[in-house]
């Protein structure tokens, strides 16, 4: 059995570093954590270091960090970035979690993140709702196939577009027209 350092001792790890001149290895050590793990070390560390840690890391692990995190953290996270970088994360973000995010910042900032946006398509509709409606909830992340599309090419165009939306159970079927004819879960999909 072995004997895994607590989040804390990993947030310990990563000021060390910080502090001791080594953000490399503050970044090592925190791309090395499990993704479901991050935010909980995100959210012990210090203003401080969250800062450091947002101005280092990859912009998809940045994004990844704030779907994860509840509306209010990713509010105080993003609330002192850069509109550059924002817009950035923003664009990687799921388009639901955006939208809350954009819903939550204040006027001003939430426009000039849009204006900065490269790909606002997916996350402008779900602007229109609040957030704990049903409108607000949905997600523009969907698959969708033909009906006539066999169980091993759509488990091959599964594979080649890897869905990024861990929440992603079903496939939507469409006829030729592109009309909604029902839907397939993964499950029954595979078997």
């Amino acid at each position: 059995m072995t004997n895994n350092p607590s989040n804390t001792q990993i947030a310990e790890q990563l000021r060390l570093a910080f502090d001791s001149g080594d953000p490399d290895l503050a970044i090592s050590i925190f791309s090395n954590l499990h993704p479901g793990d991050q935010p909980a070390v995100f959210l012990i560390l210090d203003a401080e270091y969250q800062t450091n840690l947002l101005d280092l890391l990859d912009t998809e692990i940045v994004a990844d960090i704030f779907d994860r995190l509840e509306d209010d953290e990713t509010l105080e996270a993003a609330a002192d970035l850069p509109v550059e970088q924002l817009a950035d994360i923003l664009d990687e973000m799921q388009p639901d979690e955006a939208a809350d995010l954009l819903g939550d910042l204040p006027d001003a900032l939430a426009a000039l993140a849009l204006e900065e946006m490269e790909d606002i398509n997916d996350v402008l509709p779900l602007l229109a709702y609040p957030d704990e409606t049903a409108g607000g909830r949905m997600t523009t992340s969907h698959v969708a196939m033909r009906i006539n599309t066999t169980c091993d090419e759509a488990i091959h165009y599964l594979r080649q577009i890897s869905p990024d939306d861990e929440d992603q159970n079903y496939i939507f079927i469409t006829d030729n027209e592109g009309h909604l004819s029902g839907l397939v879960s993964l499950r029954q999909l595979v078997i």
